[in-house]
């Protein structure tokens, strides 16, 4: 099984998730935009990645140059791959409210007339890597926490 990193890039926090193919969501988290690259160098480590799925958004291009900084990605260990993030923001906020939905009165709320109270880069990233898998339609799926 492929397992990939998976980066919402953004200027000031970027949301990255580890997915392993074909639907198992291994960890995800938001991070400073300044720290990701250390970030996800320790990831592409810890779960023995080849692949880094980036979304072709406003900052992929500055992005794709600090990934470059990293010893396995420059060394050709690990290759950086782009997905199209059109409507990722849209299906991240849409799979926040199916794994986290409202509760006490805000239940009686359309989820679509309300906003998280927290980011969702690292949904958006999570949906990024199901792209990538080829769901067209990402779903929610079981979060997996490494132990």
């Amino acid at each position: 099984m492929e397992t990939v990193v998976a980066i919402d890039p953004g200027s000031e926090k970027t949301g990255i998730a580890v997915v392993t193919a074909p639907d198992c969501l291994r960890e995800k988290r938001i991070v400073r935009t300044e720290e990701a690259a250390d970030v996800v160098a320790a990831l592409l480590t810890a779960y023995s990645v080849r692949v880094i799925v980036i979304g072709d958004g406003t900052r992929s291009a500055d992005y794709r140059q600090r990934l470059e900084t990293i010893p396995a990605v420059q060394s050709a260990a690990v290759r950086v791959v782009t997905v199209d993030e059109r409507h990722t923001t849209e299906m991240a906020v849409a799979r926040y409210w199916r794994c986290r939905p409202p509760r006490g009165w805000r239940r009686w709320i359309p989820t679509g007339w309300q906003t998280p109270p927290v980011p969702v880069d690292d949904y958006a990233a999570w949906v990024l890597a199901e792209k990538y898998f080829g769901k067209a339609n990402p779903e929610p799926l079981p979060y997996l926490m490494k132990d």
